[in-house]
């Protein structure tokens, strides 16, 4: 059936800040084009409002005028689902570990075998023989750094390998990704027809437009999903390109179907990759 569209899939474009905000109170839902919902008893469950947990994904084009410019989001309708089986959310950044500079390395080993020998000799008349430990400390460290089988072989001789100098340099953020699956089971024909429309709507935003006569491809249409009716207690999504989507018509473990041919059992999983970064500004209230 026709899903309820929220009030702002009926406005020309959508502040990019919605989707970073917590949805305690929705609204009622409404009726609108493109918009579908399953099962059609979704907002007729058990709860003390009548509602359940569920999920709706919206559809928007989304554009931007220049590269740092905020996004253009045009309404496309959207769907509302029962909650995923899962809903997992994890935030990764990236760290390199990245060694430090070999003759700064060497440097630093020479420095400290002439302090060593400085303690050896333990006293400063000793200096040119402590130098002389040093420098070949660090050409010891300079035969071990530079790799290859000598270098190994000389490693186990001596029993030591070379310090790396290791440090970790902050490399930049990390796109969230999301995998959300249903199991649908349809009671009669009208929910096997609605489910068939869900999926193909699905696909039709997943997938590119053919511009200027097929010699360009036009970006698809960008999933913003939401649960409601509270995230508060959860998590939030920022704008999302639909990467996969499976749909499993043996359900069951083996085909089944209806007389009228429909599965009895579908298993839909799609796959979400956020195309916008997570920075400390969406987090507000801790600056």
């Amino acid at each position: 059936m026709p899903l309820p569209n929220r009030p702002y899939l009926n406005v020309p474009s959508i502040s990019p800040d919605y989707f970073r905000q917590s949805n305690r109170n929705p609204l009622p839902p409404q009726t609108g084009r493109n918009a579908y919902m399953y099962p059609s008893d979704l907002f007729t469950g058990s709860g003390a409002d009548g509602r359940d947990m569920y999920m709706q994904i919206e559809f928007v084009q989304y554009k931007k005028r220049s590269v740092f410019g905020a996004p253009f989001l045009s309404p496309m309708g959207g769907v509302t689902l029962p909650i995923p089986k899962k809903i997992n959310d994890q935030q990764a950044v990236v760290w390199e570990a990245v060694s430090g500079n070999a003759t700064a390395a060497a440097i630093e080993a020479a420095k400290a075998g002439f302090n060593m020998g400085q303690s050896i000799a333990g006293t400063p008349g000793a200096a040119v023989g402590a130098l002389g430990y040093g420098l070949t400390a660090g050409g010891a460290y300079a035969a071990l750094a530079a790799g290859g089988e000598p270098a190994a072989v000389l490693g186990a001789e001596l029993g030591v390998a070379p310090n790396p100098f290791l440090t970790m340099l902050f490399r930049s953020g990390q796109f969230k990704e999301h995998t959300f699956s249903w199991t649908f089971t349809p009671h009669n024909e009208a929910e096997s027809v609605n489910l068939v429309d869900i999926i193909q709507y699905f696909k039709f935003n997943m997938l590119p437009r053919k511009g200027l006569g097929g010699l360009l491809l036009e970006y698809p249409n960008i999933a913003i999903p939401r649960l409601y009716p509270n995230n508060f207690f959860t998590y939030r999504f920022k704008p999302c390109a639909v990467a996969s989507l499976n749909v499993d018509y043996s359900g069951a473990g083996q085909p089944s179907f209806f007389e009228n041919g429909a599965p009895t059992v579908i298993n839909l999983t799609m796959h979400l990759k956020e195309i916008e970064l997570w920075m400390q500004e969406d987090f507000g209230a801790f600056l």
